[in-house]
C-alpha cells in the first residue's frame, strides 16, 4: 500500500512539476512575442469606408496588422494573397474570428476610395485602415513598424506584420522568412498564431 501511495505522490508531483514548468516557460514560436504584451497608446485611424477606427475597434478578436500601400509591386500584393489563402486556417487556428488589417504607408496617394477597391480584391472581411502622416508616423513606431517615402515617390517599408491580442494590446511580431521577396511564412504564422492564441 506504501508503495502505491508513494508512486502515486511522485507521479503527483511530477505532473504538478510539469504543468510549473509549463506555465512559467512559454511554448516556443518563431513569432516576437511580447510577454507581457505591451499597451498601445490612443489612436484614432480611418476605415476604407470612412468611417473611425480606434483602439475599441481592436478588442474582442485577435487582429493581425500588416503595413503597406496599394502602388506596392511586390510584397503587399503577395502578403495580403497569402492572407486571404490561409484566412480560414487563422481563424481555426486562434478558435475565433481574426481580423486582418492592411494599414496604408502612403496616405497621400491611397484614398479611401483606392482602399476599398485594393483591400476588396483579396478578401472582402479585411480591413484596410488610413491616417495623415501626423498620426500615422507615431502609431507604426509604437508597432515597431516602420516606412519612409523617397524622392522620386517609392515607399520602403517594414515586410512583417503585428498581433494584437483581444485587450487590444501588441501580442507578438511576425518577422519575414528570408528570400528573394521578404514575406511571413503563413503555415508558421497560423502554427504560431495557434499556440499564442491559447496559451
Amino acid at each position: 500500500m506504501k508503495a502505491v501511495l508513494s508512486l502515486v505522490l511522485a507521479l503527483a508531483f511530477c505532473a504538478g512539476l510539469g504543468l510549473y514548468f509549463w506555465i512559467i516557460t512559454p511554448p516556443h514560436v518563431e513569432a516576437l512575442w511580447y510577454q507581457p504584451a505591451r499597451q498601445l497608446s490612443p489612436f484614432e485611424l480611418s476605415d476604407q469606408r470612412g468611417q473611425p477606427f480606434t483602439q475599441e475597434n481592436l478588442k474582442g478578436h485577435w487582429s493581425l496588422l500588416f503595413l503597406g500601400y496599394t502602388s506596392c509591386p511586390d510584397v503587399c500584393p503577395a502578403t495580403l494573397s497569402r492572407l486571404s489563402a490561409s484566412y480560414p486556417q487563422l481563424e481555426e487556428a486562434a478558435g475565433a474570428p481574426v481580423q486582418v488589417l492592411f494599414l496604408s504607408a502612403d496616405p497621400g496617394r491611397d484614398s479611401t476610395e483606392k482602399l476599398a477597391a485594393y483591400i476588396h480584391f483579396f478578401r472582402p472581411e479585411f480591413i484596410a485602415l488610413r491616417a495623415e502622416s501626423a498620426v500615422l508616423e507615431p502609431f507604426t513606431r509604437q508597432l515597431g513598424l516602420m516606412y519612409r517615402q523617397s524622392a522620386n515617390g517609392d515607399i520602403s517599408h517594414s515586410a512583417g506584420m503585428v498581433l494584437i491580442n483581444p485587450q487590444g494590446q501588441l501580442e507578438a511580431m511576425f518577422r519575414p522568412a528570408e528570400g528573394n521577396l521578404p514575406l511571413v511564412d503563413t503555415r508558421q504564422l497560423v502554427a504560431d498564431l495557434a499556440v499564442i492564441s491559447h496559451h
